[in-house]
């Protein structure tokens, strides 16, 4: 009996270890579809380990707390007061953050479900990103100090994917008649001035408004 339970043990404790490990790989795997997905605002270093621990400290919280009644509310309690004081910049970025933590949680709770959610959440952004939307779209509205605001007559799929690129508006001015608005941030000045020559020489004639703030 004793060894039994002492077997049982160990293939539990390993099984926790395994799906920990997992909690993290799924939250990662995510990242990097986001990332090469086109979503610029994961490519951060916070953001990387955020999806690399969000799942796991769930994960561990819901094996510490699952048979503990009066512990789960203790819990409950110190997580209360912690607070977020960086901004959510989209509600998209709020979903992910949401998703992370569902899955550390069914990894302690159900594995099957953490993966099949793991498993339809990188389908569906490998597959909607191949479809265009015309809307109006935040990317990361970032606290850098240069900024360039460029509007065009056309749109320049080149600037789209420009590393400087925080935030791109389509507008209908007339039937027919588009406005597109691109908004650039930069820690560097020096780089802001260089993208201003670039766009002045290469796009002149589709040029309406470029403004460069220093």
């Amino acid at each position: 009996m004793i060894l039994e339970n002492l077997f049982e043990n160990n293939i539990n404790e390993l099984l926790a270890l395994l799906f920990a490990m997992l909690s993290v790989l799924s939250g990662l795997s995510i990242y990097f579809v986001l990332a090469a997905n086109g979503n610029r605002w994961v490519k951060t270093y916070y953001e990387f380990m955020t999806f690399a621990l969000l799942p796991l400290i769930t994960f561990v919280i819901s094996k510490v707390i699952a048979s503990n009644i009066a512990l789960s509310l203790g819990m409950v309690g110190a997580l209360s007061i912690v607070r977020f004081r960086n901004p959510v910049k989209n509600s998209f970025q709020l979903v992910m953050y949401f998703l992370l933590i569902t899955i550390g949680i069914s990894y302690g709770v159900n594995w099957k479900w953490s993966l099949g959610i793991t498993v339809f959440t990188l389908m569906l952004i490998h597959f909607s990103s191949k479809f265009r939307f015309e809307d109006n779209f935040s990317l990361d509205e970032s606290l850098e100090s240069y900024s360039l605001n460029l509007v065009t007559s056309t749109e320049l799929d080149h600037l789209i994917t420009n590393r400087f690129l925080r935030n791109y508006t389509k507008s209908e001015k007339n039937t027919n008649d588009f406005e597109h608005n691109y908004t650039f941030f930069s820690n560097s000045k020096d780089d802001m001035l260089v993208l201003q020559k670039k766009i002045q020489s290469e796009e002149s004639k589709n040029i309406k408004i470029l403004q460069i703030n220093l």
